[in-house]
């Protein structure tokens, strides 16, 4: 059995991990020491050493399990579509933020570009090497069945979308004064419905 085997079935790793993430939504990147990790989890440092070699070790980690949440749901909604037909509604859960919602309102998002950039570097690697695939084939199942116009460029849109992901998140975390007004999804809801569906009345033929 490999140790790479063995970290990913421990219990205790993976109780670091969820601890680890909350935290640093929490407090921040720069705040956050392995000290206070190991404390919350109940754990020892040895315990943390065997899993992770420093804090960013399991930064790293962290952001590896954010970004597998969205790769996840996107495999599940290609799958099925596969199996059955994509709907609309389905094709929209792809794009629901809720769950980000405490990770766009937290400092660490920031505080990442700040300490670790090479860390936004390797996941934006992974944005195009694992998620970009899973998008062309959801653009296309998407125009099979009627959801998207046939003449969309797929490429251009699922750009597009990413453009309008990443503003979603800038207004988040630049602009406090919108989370004043909406929470992430109602604000997300708002933008996707836009996005979407334009802004230009019918015009009648």
């Amino acid at each position: 059995m490999t140790k790479q085997t063995v970290r990913r079935k421990s219990p205790k790793r993976e109780e670091l991990l969820e601890t680890a993430e909350h935290l640093l939504i929490e407090k921040g990147i720069h705040n956050l020491t392995v000290d206070e990790i190991v404390r919350e989890a109940n754990a020892s440092k040895t315990t943390f050493y065997k899993h992770f070699t420093d804090k960013k070790d399991i930064v790293k980690h962290v952001v590896e399990r954010v970004f597998n949440i969205s790769l996840q749901r996107i495999e599940k909604t290609v799958r099925e579509a596969k199996e059955t037909k994509l709907t609309q509604e389905a094709f929209l859960q792809v794009f629901d933020l809720k769950a980000y919602d405490e990770l766009f309102k937290s400092d660490f998002l920031k505080e990442l570009n700040q300490s670790y950039p090479d860390l936004v570097t390797l996941y934006n690697d992974w944005v195009m090497t694992r998620r970009l695939p899973l998008f062309r084939e959801l653009m296309r199942l998407a125009k099979v069945d009627g959801i998207i116009r046939m003449d969309i460029d797929s490429d251009v849109l699922i750009h597009y979308t990413f453009s309008v992901r990443h503003a979603i998140k800038e207004v988040f975390q630049y602009q406090p004064e919108i989370m004043k007004q909406y929470d992430l999804k109602e604000f997300a809801d708002k933008f996707f419905d836009i996005y979407l569906n334009g802004i230009l009345e019918k015009q009648e033929t």
